[in-house]
């Protein structure tokens, strides 16, 4: 017979723990130490074998802590993938910094995604190449600053967009045209977007709040007699609107509990102090007809 084969059984795939920020803040402070080593171009000093002791001792750091066995390999993806993350996340704040804000917040930035932008945010994987232009982004705010500053000849057809000047004091610092090299920080960036989208909910109260006033009923003044139409009456609403309590209200009604908690208090005495005189008037009652019944005793026993 022939021998009957089993299939091959695919065993479970063992999955590693996740990541601790403290082992990823290490390795992202370590690589941006040494980014010069590890990122830079071939040469008398920097090496692969160079490269790879750098990751092996940076790996061998992680593994201290303690927390799981890290292998080179895995270290150098979790950094790729930070890297990925913080390029992703600083992309999309340049890019909404041009707009007038509103919807979703922006995803926070963590300390090991900090250190990576503020270290290879003037590299051209992050900003880009001089002159080009994201094509998922498309005419970009820089274009039009460069087409400003053109020494062309400008027609009227040409159109300009110009950039709306913030209220506060603090926006209006910086030039209307930027470059990339003097972009605010992520820190301020984060900032001018919180104020800007302040400044917006502040305008849309004040237009709320005008048109809830335009929309009141407005009185109609007196007519003449010969008119057979009366002026509007009041709503509802307006006759029944309840007096705002002030501070002395407040004060008046806790007098008026006060004083009835005493009145109460002074009931009870009272009424304490009348069952303690009954108490007492059924005592002695008690006790003279106890005397009564042994002068009785007594008298018949000497009869």
């Amino acid at each position: 017979m022939a021998e009957q084969q089993t299939p091959n059984k695919k065993l479970p795939r063992i999955r590693g723990t996740n990541f601790t920020s403290m082992e990823v803040n290490l390795i992202s402070r370590r690589v941006v130490e040494e980014l010069g080593l590890l990122r830079g171009k071939f040469g008398p000093d920097i090496t692969a074998d160079a490269k790879n002791k750098m990751w092996a001792k940076i790996t061998d750091e992680v593994n201290a802590l303690g927390v799981s066995y890290r292998k080179l390999s895995t270290v150098k993806t979790k950094f790729r993938n930070l890297t990925r993350d913080a390029k992703e996340k600083f992309t999309y704040e340049r890019k909404e910094r041009n707009k007038t804000g509103g919807g979703p917040a922006p995803k926070p930035i963590s300390m090991a995604e900090e250190n990576i932008i503020n270290a290879m945010k003037d590299t051209s994987s992050f900003k880009g190449i001089d002159g080009g232009m994201e094509t998922s982004v498309g005419i970009s705010h820089q274009d039009t600053c460069n087409s400003r500053h053109s020494q062309d000849s400008i027609t009227s057809d040409q159109m300009f967009t110009v950039e709306p000047i913030s209220p506060v004091p603090a926006l209006n610092a910086f030039p209307t045209c930027q470059t990339v090299d003097d972009l605010p920080s992520s820190v301020e960036s984060i900032w001018i977007r919180r104020l800007e989208q302040v400044h917006q909910r502040n305008e849309e109260l004040a237009l709320s709040s005008a048109t809830v006033h335009a929309s009141l009923p407005v009185p109609v003044p007196a007519q003449k007699q010969t008119c057979t139409q009366q002026p509007p009456k009041p709503s509802e609403s307006m006759q029944k609107k309840k007096t705002k309590r002030t501070v002395d209200d407040v004060y008046e009604l806790q007098c008026l509990v006060l004083e009835s908690d005493l009145k109460r208090n002074e009931l009870q005495m009272e009424l304490f102090q009348r069952q303690m005189q009954f108490y007492n008037m059924m005592i002695q009652k008690k006790t003279i007809d106890s005397e009564n019944m042994i002068l009785d005793a007594l008298l018949n026993t000497e009869a």
